[in-house]
């Protein structure tokens, strides 16, 4: 199994376990968390979290307004 993470503009590490070895979900889980999600999160810039967070209530009420289903973010 190969693992690899998909961003914008970024390249992740690719993570190879061979063929026929059994994998514990937990340790699994584990690994994800503490390398590959710290690493992910470390990879985004700060002023793509400050956009998100500063375009959020725009988003919120594009949600309310069509009452939870599908918009389109203009």
């Amino acid at each position: 199994m190969v693992w690899a993470g998909v961003g914008h503009g970024v390249k992740s590490p690719l993570f190879f376990i061979p063929a026929g070895v059994k994998v514990n979900g937990d340790e699994y889980r584990e690994f994800l968390r503490k390398k590959v999600l710290s690493w992910a999160w470390n990879a985004i810039p700060q002023e793509v979290i400050d956009r998100a967070v500063d375009d959020f209530p725009k988003r919120l009420k594009k949600c309310i307004d069509a009452q939870g289903g599908h918009f389109e973010n203009k």
